[in-house]
């Protein structure tokens, strides 16, 4: 089936297979759920295996999942989402394994960067460029040759149980603003304007200067101006 089926619910509770590729693993006390872009994020919960490491060679791979199909409802009953329940990873089969050197991928200009199709799973690409704002929750922004980008940052996760984890980890790469740096992550449109989500990031040149672009008035909606460090000149009215 595919990612539309599976959202609307008319396969709850059948065996059905989606193909899509493993963004993220997680195991906490007896349970594991594996992050599942198949054109729309879903989650396959599974039992945790007991006597085995966790399968992380799937990650970021294409793959084949069997299980069963599974609704999530809000409080008014209403189809708000959908899972799916599979017995053991024996029911994942790697249709493409996933690149285990990321930054070998090809450098994607900030210029050409997008969001695939809402029908397709979204490909890691690998951009550069200089850091311009770096908040504490994960978000960077970058800008190269006129372009800028948000970027959000693989950040580590919290769990009750203390043999929980997350795959992948959080980037332990230590960066500042002014640093040229690769990071390799998913595409996606957030609100309409572009990002790289679950992004591992490495430092490639250390901190140089960076001025902010002068932003006039009638370029302050300009998309390409977008993500990009700027000054504005105005007059202060009240506070």
């Amino acid at each position: 089936i595919t990612y539309p089926e599976l959202q609307r619910g008319g396969y709850d509770s059948q065996w059905v297979e989606i193909r899509g590729v493993v963004r993220a693993i997680s195991a906490e006390f007896q349970r594991v759920v594996v992050d599942i872009d198949a054109g729309g994020l879903f989650q396959a919960h599974l039992p945790r295996p007991s006597a085995e490491p966790l399968p992380l060679s799937i990650l970021h791979s294409r793959v084949r999942v069997r299980g069963v199909a599974g609704t999530v409802l809000n409080h008014n009953e209403e189809i708000v989402g959908a899972r799916l329940f599979v017995p053991a990873f024996d029911s994942f089969t790697v249709l493409q394994e996933g690149v285990t050197e990321p930054f070998s991928l090809p450098i994607q200009p900030l210029a050409e960067f997008q969001a695939p199709d809402a029908a397709q799973s979204a490909k890691r690409t690998h951009v550069r460029g200089v850091v311009s704002l770096r908040w504490p929750n994960g978000k960077v922004f970058i800008q190269e040759e006129g372009r800028g980008l948000e970027i959000e940052v693989i950040q580590a996760r919290k769990f009750n149980d203390p043999e929980g984890s997350f795959h992948p980890g959080a980037s332990p790469v230590a960066f500042e603003v002014g640093d040229r740096i690769d990071a390799v992550g998913y595409p996606a449109n957030r609100k309409s304007k572009p990002v790289l989500e679950e992004a591992e990031v490495r430092v490639i040149a250390p901190a140089v200067g960076i001025r902010a672009d002068p932003l006039q008035p009638s370029l302050a909606l300009d998309a390409r101006k977008g993500a990009r460090l700027v000054e504005v000149h105005a007059s202060f009215i009240e506070q």
